[in-house]
């Protein structure tokens, strides 16, 4: 397990596995970077950090656009790895027997490529509740690691499309617009909580990040851009620019292809069958009652 800065770790990291090996006092380092940082050769590694539901895959679909990207979903699925440790072919308990040694292999793109054919940039999407309250802690405060932090404000939306999404048995983009579902209130109240909670975790390590002077290791996507094609592109340039790359010249052009429009377009009143219920209910949460009429 890798430590991080903090003496109490926060609580939004719950995998039950962890970095194994000797305790470390500062932030992860990928390979070849250190207290100099790196030797310029190699790609800049970023998370995409997120939640599910938020847009994380279509972000991650528009980065990836860039010819000088490297993007792997996560990294840490419970059920899954991506062949990002070629060529060795790490199973899930090599991986989550390893993990700091697989994130080093995925980091400093190991994917063999021709001489001067490698990407300038590599990522990974990473959800908190896949990691320790140590990994996310040493990823989230190492100056070495950029960090896109993609929000959705509507944790109500998120609840209703996850239960779609389960539903379905499906976490592509699918067009639910016309699915109708019952929600039900404590089970809304007790997701949007651990929604917070998650948040507030990520905003005390950024704090303390930013106590650190490394704010600009840091860059915000709000959900709601992803769906506009003008914001979303100038949202892209920048992100392309915080990632030290070049801006591509048909952002317009890449962003209507990769996205097209959003899917599911229906109001939480018209999906939710029990809309006046959980209305009702949420009577002692007002701040969740907004949301869902939104």
């Amino acid at each position: 397990m890798l430590t991080g800065l903090v003496s109490e770790p926060p609580s939004c990291g719950t995998h039950p596995a962890g970095f194994r090996g000797k305790q470390a006092s500062h932030p992860y380092a990928p390979p070849g970077f250190g207290v100099t940082g790196s030797s310029g050769a190699l790609p800049t590694p970023f998370v995409v950090l997120a939640r599910p539901r938020t847009g994380s895959t279509t972000l991650c679909y528009l980065l990836a656009a860039h010819p000088e990207v490297r993007m792997f979903r996560e990294v840490f699925h419970h059920s899954f790895t991506w062949p990002a440790a070629y060529p060795l072919n790490w199973t899930l308990r090599d991986r989550d027997l390893h993990r700091k040694e697989y994130l080093d292999l995925v980091l400093s793109d190991s994917i063999p490529h021709a001489p001067g054919m490698g990407p300038k940039a590599v990522g990974i999407k990473l959800f908190p509740h896949q990691v320790t309250s140590a990994e996310l802690t040493a990823i989230l405060l190492s100056p070495y690691i950029l960090k896109i932090d993609l929000r959705r404000h509507n944790c109500v939306s998120m609840y209703v499309s996850e239960q779609k999404a389960e539903s379905l048995h499906s976490w592509q983009q699918t067009n639910t617009t016309a699915m109708r579902l019952q929600v039900s209130p404590s089970r809304l109240r007790h997701y949007c909580k651990k929604v917070e909670d998650s948040l507030a975790c990520i905003d005390g390590l950024r704090k303390q990040a930013d106590e650190k002077g490394q704010g600009d290791t840091w860059f915000d996507v709000d959900y709601r851009d992803l769906y506009s094609p003008e914001r979303g592109a100038q949202v892209l340039s920048k992100a392309y620019n915080f990632l030290r790359l070049r801006s591509l010249p048909n952002l317009r052009e890449v962003f209507d292809v990769t996205i097209g429009v959003k899917l599911d377009k229906a109001r939480l009143r018209d999906t939710i069958t029990n809309y006046k219920f959980v209305l009702n209910a949420l009577s002692d949460t007002p701040r969740y009652q907004a949301l869902l009429g939104e």
